[in-house]
Formats: structure tokens, sequence, C-alpha cells
């Protein structure tokens, strides 16, 4: 069994320790950071990349634009039930 020792220590000088032995906690730590960091560096790449004049669909927000197509989606079902 693994047992990490970990010492959190605060600017005031209070200090924290954790004893934990469950090493998938870590891991699991990890990915999720790893993965926050992946998400960040990739949000940097593409900032400036969205235009609004590419979608004027979306002039008005994407709620708008998705409740008009969930409107325009139920009434196209609507018509296939009845026939």
């Amino acid at each position: 069994m693994v047992t990490f020792h970990i010492c959190f220590e605060w600017r005031n000088g209070d200090a924290y320790n954790v004893e934990i032995v469950d090493y998938q906690f870590l891991s699991r730590a990890a990915e999720r950071e790893i993965q926050r960091l992946r998400m960040l560096k990739a949000l940097e790449r593409a900032a400036g990349s969205w235009k609004l004049k590419d979608h004027p669909e979306l002039r008005h927000g994407a709620a708008r634009w998705i409740a008009k197509l969930r409107k325009r989606d139920e009434r196209l079902s609507r018509k296939r039930v009845r026939r």
C-alpha cells in the first residue's frame, strides 16, 4: 500500500497535514489538472479565431439560435407524426 504525507502551508503560517492512502486520488487529481491546463492552452491558441461576420446566425446569442433550432425541429417532428 502506498501512503502519501502532504503538508499544505498557507501564507499566514497555518499548516494542514494530510495522509493519503489512496494513490489513485493523486493520480485523478493530476489527470484533472493536466486536462485543465490543456484546455487553457487550447483556449489561448483559439483566442480571436471566432468572428461574428462568419456566424451571423449567432448575432443575437447562441441561446436564441438554439431555441430557434429546437422550435423548428419540433415543428418538423409534429409534421412527421401527423402523416
